[in-house]
């Protein structure tokens, strides 16, 4: 769910999408109020975008105060939109206490420009280099870290000295940043199925001989795919983003239906995006369409089957069956 100001003066705000940026209108409203800023104000956070239920706003790390995620949660991902931009070139984050067991993925727009950073520290660090432009919108991805606990959320100059970033009255205050009865429901039809983990975790092959091949399905209704063309042609390599409707449920088995889009890129692009009501338009011109049903069926404890439903013909995703497990982090 992303929250903005509410109208009054209309002004432009980025939506990008692996690599290329969309200038859209929104009104956002008239000039938030700020909240403890010191020398400055160097950007100001005005929208927040966030895949797991949390107990405060997400914004509360940028002002000091520490931040739990929901419980056993893993790939969870936020996205802070930021008026009037952000001029930093390294972002840093921080647990409460323990360290972050797996990296942390950044992606900064406009450009859309992704930086790793390496896990097994309390703090993981961003360096998006000294050429970095003002950021419009800065999406997190914690990757395979269960639930942590944040602790504060940190942006710098390339000579390390700290920028300061405000925050709108509205987006700190607000604690309702994603429907904890729709992230529930979600969950308990997944486990009403005998599923419940397959959701917000991240599906891999069963097979260490397959293909590199991902999927993550999140409470919130989001998912991500990445894998390669049955027909294994160059460039074959896809990313897919979108929403999952839930179909049918039975016993150890669940149909859900894909709406997206999927476009090619050789590696995992799991980044940020508005897909909570509709991200299917417009497209970019070279990704393609996804309207595609799957259906996922529990075969033992810890393995699973899942089927593309779709006629062949018709595939908008281009695989047949793969037999997976959830990932070891």
């Amino acid at each position: 769910m992303v929250m903005m100001m509410k109208a009054a003066l209309p002004t432009l705000a980025f939506l990008t999408f692996c690599g290329w940026s969309q200038v859209v209108s929104g009104d956002l409203g008239p000039k938030p109020t700020i909240d403890h800023t010191k020398g400055g104000v160097g950007a100001r956070v005005v929208g927040i975008e966030s895949s797991v239920p949390s107990s405060a706003s997400i914004a509360n790390l940028i002002e000091g105060a520490s931040v739990e995620l929901h419980k056993g949660i893993k790939f969870a991902k936020f996205v802070l939109y930021f008026e009037p931009a952000l001029s930093a070139n390294k972002v840093e984050l921080e647990s409460c206490s323990s360290d972050f067991v797996d990296g942390v993925e950044f992606f900064a727009s406009p450009g859309t420009r992704r930086v790793y950073a390496e896990g097994g520290a309390r703090v993981v660090k961003a360096d998006f280099g000294s050429r970095l432009p003002d950021i419009t919108s800065l999406a997190i991805n914690l990757r395979g870290n269960h639930g942590p606990c944040l602790k504060s959320l940190r942006f710098l100059q390339a000579d390390g000295v700290k920028v300061d970033v405000a925050v709108s009255t509205s987006a700190l205050a607000d604690r309702s940043l994603l429907d904890a009865k729709n992230f529930d429901r979600n969950q308990g039809e997944f486990e009403r199925a005998g599923l419940g983990s397959v959701v917000n975790q991240e599906l891999v092959p069963e097979s260490e001989d397959e293909e590199k091949w991902i999927l993550r399905l999140r409470g919130d209704g989001t998912f991500f795919m990445f894998g390669r063309s049955d027909d294994l042609k160059a460039g074959s390599r896809f990313s897919a983003i979108g929403n999952f409707e839930i179909q049918s449920v039975q016993k150890n088995r669940i149909r859900l239906l894909l709406r997206g889009y999927r476009f090619t890129t050789p590696e995992p692009w799991d980044g940020g995006w508005s897909c909570h009501s509709d991200c299917l338009a417009p497209l970019p011109s070279t990704a393609t369409r996804i309207d595609e049903p799957i259906e996922i069926e529990k075969l033992s404890k810890g393995g699973y089957m899942i089927r593309n439903r779709s006629r062949s013909k018709q595939r908008t995703l281009p695989f047949t069956d793969m037999r997976v497990n959830t990932s070891a982090l």
